[in-house]
């Protein structure tokens, strides 16, 4: 319940650095030196942000494993002996389906994530804006942490 809390807060305090002190730097380092050391880590842990989506890893990780999993049962002759019950002809073009499936996958996701310049330039434009925020963080702490030792 505490970190929840904790979470809201910054976000709210994030939100309103966006909003409203994002344009003027002066306002933003002067606002961010009022604030506390660990409400300034936790603002520069909320605009870091993930560099990865789980949900990418994950399915990157599903349709590498198809794929080598498919290619190696191909090149080893694992095919004529997984399939001799079966038409020798059915189960490698299974394989080859599952193996053009996956190659449209990654190919469909990368043609898709070049399409989108517009969208593209918005998160690079927000990122810039994010790191910008994160160095004025670390300016902050660095100069309260010397302070706090002299």
């Amino acid at each position: 319940q505490t970190d929840k809390q904790l979470f809201e807060e910054t976000k709210q305090k994030a939100e309103a650095i966006l909003s409203s002190k994002t344009e003027n730097d002066e306002e933003l380092m002067a606002y961010l030196e009022k604030q506390d050391l660990s409400t300034l880590n936790r603002l520069k842990v909320y605009f870091s942000g993930p560099t990865l989506k789980i949900s990418h890893v994950i399915k990157a990780s599903l349709y590498s494993s198809f794929t080598a999993s498919i290619i190696t049962a191909i090149f080893s002759g694992q095919v004529v002996s997984i399939s001799y019950d079966i038409e020798h002809n059915f189960f490698p073009l299974i394989l080859t389906i599952l193996l053009l499936a996956s190659s449209i996958w990654v190919f469909g996701t990368i043609t898709k994530s070049q399409r989108n310049k517009d969208q593209n330039f918005l998160h690079f434009r927000k990122k810039a804006n994010h790191t910008k925020i994160i160095g004025m963080i670390d300016f902050v702490l660095e100069n309260k942490h010397k302070n706090i030792s002299n």
